[in-house]
């Protein structure tokens, strides 16, 4: 009997490390994407702002060489 339990303490101590793991590493990725997708956002508004700001260059140029 103490050897059955000993068994199953051990186990149950590897299961819990094993939850633990997978649970850190599922938080770790989704923080991961949600850096990403954030990265993603501001790299497509710093391009909409310099294409933006490349026409008013050209309007602006036309102006006064008018």
């Amino acid at each position: 009997m103490n050897r059955s339990y000993l068994r199953w303490s051990i186990f149950g101590g590897c299961l819990l490390l094993l939850v633990g793991a997978l649970t850190w590493i599922t938080a770790r990725s989704l923080s991961m994407e949600k850096e990403q997708t954030i990265a993603s956002e501001e790299a497509r508004l710093r391009e909409q702002v310099r294409l933006a700001l490349w026409r008013m260059e050209t309007e602006a140029s036309a102006v006064v060489v008018r």
